[in-house]
């Protein structure tokens, strides 16, 4: 079948590089603790905001660590540090989402080809599942169903193997959980030994960091080969909707 479900750690280990671009994007969701004084709404339904006293507050700041901890992954030790050689945006020139969903995976695929990688890790960047959310929305619902179909269990906490071809049918489905659920985790992905990784993003793009500058070019020449567009400016833009309002979105409160 071409897919292989493993815990986060086993997938983190095949992959250094990796494992360090995922541990400093957790890092960055840390959340911003409150201050004895501030004031902030506690309640939904109430438009008065509360003075925060020393103990509210430190029982604000450690729910919010309790939560970002349960998300992050131990690292222990942690990943050798990298050194950053840029960003590559890739879009392709599709008219339609639902267009794009369809081609995607054989994108992936090529972009596999093309650049002689043999094996793909999709991790979400959170330690969540990636089907943590559940959307009535027809494309997400189907997308979701395939998911399932192949294997993946909706409270699956680990990441992905993948062959290029069984790539093909996965990114798609993929594309319509980042695109559509809002409360989702962001889903990154690296071919093993690379020093590239990959982040789907809810505009149907995908966000490249790279961490050397001799497979950033080779990346680069690879997109254009297979038909992936590199926007000049490097902005990530969306192109399926006159408005910023995405159909099928939604988030769990």
């Amino acid at each position: 079948m071409g897919v292989e479900y493993l815990s986060r750690e086993k997938i983190l280990e095949q992959n250094q590089i990796f494992a360090r671009h995922i541990h400093n994007a957790q890092k960055a969701f840390a959340p911003d603790l409150f201050e004895p004084g501030e004031e902030v709404l506690l309640d939904d339904e109430s438009d008065e905001a509360v003075a925060l006293t020393i103990e509210m507050a430190d029982k604000l700041n450690k729910e919010a660590e309790d939560q970002w901890l349960q998300q992050s992954d131990p690292f222990e030790p942690s990943p050798p540090q990298i050194a950053d050689s840029g960003s590559l945006i890739a879009e392709l020139p599709c008219k339609t989402f639902d267009l794009f969903a369809k081609t995607i995976g054989g994108k992936i695929e090529a972009l596999c080809h093309a650049m002689s990688r043999d094996v793909l890790l999709v991790l979400p960047v959170s330690a969540t599942p990636f089907l943590v959310q559940e959307n009535d929305y027809p494309p997400v619902e189907r997308a979701t169903a395939a998911l399932i179909d192949m294997g993946l269990a909706t409270d699956f906490p680990g990441g992905l193997v993948l062959q290029p071809s069984s790539a093909a049918r996965v990114f798609g489905h993929l594309f319509w959980i980042v695109r559509c659920n809002a409360s989702a985790p962001y889903i990154a992905f690296a071919a093993g030994g690379s020093s590239v990784v990959g982040t789907l993003c809810d505009y149907g793009n995908i966000h490249f960091d790279t961490y050397q500058a001799t497979e950033k070019v080779q990346l680069a020449d690879a997109l254009t080969e297979v038909g992936f567009n590199i926007p000049p400016d490097g902005m990530c833009e969306e192109k399926f909707s006159d408005e910023s309002a995405v159909e099928g979105r939604r988030m769990v409160l």
